[in-house]
């Protein structure tokens, strides 16, 4: 069975009610004194961090409007950069017979698909023919990419695949040699 206390609700009962506090008139002024520091203190840190967002909003508008991308396409790449003002033979040449190992991965499982799809759809000469304009060059890509995009993801996670099942032998072989 559980204690009851006997609570009372009057004014002898409250906590810090019959607690003496006798301050000096030396104390009470450095008491405010703190106190008045402490609230400066706080309100130059909220307004100087108010001040930093306010001319971060503004850079980040003035390079919206000065470039037509948000700050935050600059950071994340997407397919739509990848992709941007270039034809998919300069694609090729880019990414393609390079010893870098991640445009390489991009060749095999990004560009190859794309290219292999728009030359089934428009031919070699059709994808040729698409080097004047890169209006169209974009859109018979953006065609391309969601019609093998199925494959691409397929071969993404293949890589990754391989490249785990590396790791793990590795881990393997120390685990080994721990033994």
């Amino acid at each position: 069975m559980l204690c009851k206390k006997n609570l009372t609700f009057a004014p002898d009962s409250l906590l810090f009610y019959n607690l003496p506090i006798a301050m000096t008139s030396t104390q009470l002024i450095l008491l405010i004194l703190g106190l008045l520091l402490a609230f400066t203190i706080v309100r130059r840190i909220i307004s100087t961090a108010f001040k930093l967002v306010i001319w971060a909003i503004i850079l980040g508008a003035v390079y919206f409007l000065v470039t037509g991308r948000s700050v935050v396409e600059e950071f994340s790449p997407d397919m739509k950069k990848f992709f941007a003002n270039k034809t998919i033979n300069q694609l090729m040449a880019d990414n393609c017979n390079t010893a870098d190992e991640d445009k390489t991965i991009k060749c095999r499982c990004l560009v190859q698909p794309v290219y292999q799809d728009m030359v089934e759809r428009l031919g070699k000469e059709g994808v040729i023919g698409l080097e004047n304009s890169k209006i169209r060059m974009e859109g018979e890509m953006a065609k391309s990419l969601y019609n093998q995009t199925d494959d691409i993801k397929q071969c993404f996670k293949q890589v990754k695949d391989e490249k785990m099942s590396f790791i793990d032998r590795i881990l393997c072989i120390f685990k080994q040699k721990e033994s």
